[in-house]
């Protein structure tokens, strides 16, 4: 195979990019993933390198060996990776990937019930 420079330069940007602070990159098919939410999730059920030996693995993580049926199970996991809190509590600065958890966070903090 023949190595040019322009050849060499896009391996170069590529590895930068794959490993860039906050980069997500598929374990699966190696793709460079947006770090947007939806996309990952939908990434996650269109991967066609992640192993699927049944329908319970609809959704296949791009980072760990997490897998589910649901949609809504595999959005609040990639949560995790992608560090994304959306529920904030109304009381002080806490925020959680979770509602449930924004809602444990509050009555065990706060003595909230409801």
């Amino acid at each position: 195979m023949l190595v040019n420079s322009t050849n060499s330069t896009c391996i170069l940007i590529f590895i930068y990019f794959l490993h860039l602070p906050g980069g997500l990159t598929c374990q699966n098919c190696n793709k460079l993933l947006s770090n947007d939410l939806d996309y990952v999730v939908e990434h996650c059920k269109l991967c066609n390198y992640g192993s699927r030996p049944d329908k319970s693995y609809a959704f296949v993580c791009f980072k760990c060996d997490y897998h589910t049926y649901y949609r809504h199970h595999m959005k609040s996991h990639v949560r995790i990776h992608l560090g994304v809190k959306p529920f904030k509590c109304d009381l002080c600065s806490h925020c959680s990937n979770e509602l449930g958890n924004l809602k444990k966070h509050k009555r065990i903090k706060h003595d909230f019930e409801g």
